[in-house]
């Protein structure tokens, strides 16, 4: 790691992605899970050693093409349910982060019997923690989320619960749930 023309120590590992590096955070512990990237260190004169080929990536969902702030992210789903004619759009919950890109949001709305609530918790703009819920009346009929939990499932850590069915998740996102909730809400 360069600064001010000269190599300093840097200790903690740098993750390569496919056009990406990200330096260790104290979020990437969170984020991390195994991968075929290769794993680099730097040592103290800023030589890159090979520590292994199995190793560990972040994971976090696309983002949209605009800055997204939290207050852009809640308008963005907000437009998206009044788009699919939902009703009674409410903001049950809101806690902003250390800055304008980081906090989590929970929001209703219903539509007949049905209800969809959304939970995503951003950092540093992205979507690192979110669930999407379809409820009819009280029953869970499809969730889109990415609990670490089904490691089995080619998508891991992202998934959908069909009822009692759990299924590899593809495309994580609002657009497509909403999408798939039209679907198994007719």
């Amino acid at each position: 790691v360069m600064g001010g023309g000269r190599a300093e120590r840097h200790t903690a590992p740098i993750y390569v992605l496919p056009n990406r590096a990200w330096s260790k955070a104290p979020i990437a512990r969170i984020l991390m899970r195994i991968t075929n990237t290769t794993h680099y260190k730097h040592n103290a004169r800023n030589k890159v050693i090979l520590k292994d080929t199995k190793s560990y990536s972040l994971t976090f969902l696309p983002l949209h093409k605009y800055t997204q702030t939290l207050k852009n992210r809640i308008t963005h789903i907000t437009t998206i349910l009044k788009q699919n004619t939902l009703t009674n759009i409410t903001l049950l919950a809101y806690k902003q982060g250390p800055d304008k890109y980081s906090g989590w949001f929970r929001i209703s709305a219903t539509k007949e019997q049905y209800k969809i609530v959304i939970t995503e918790f951003l950092w540093d703009g992205r979507i690192i923690k979110y669930s999407y819920t379809l409820l009819k009346n009280t029953t869970p009929i499809l969730r889109y989320d990415n609990a670490p939990h089904h490691p089995q499932l080619p998508t891991f850590p992202h998934h959908k619960h069909i009822q009692d069915k759990i299924k590899p998740l593809t495309e994580p996102t609002i657009e497509a749930f909403i999408k798939e909730a039209k679907i198994n809400a007719s």
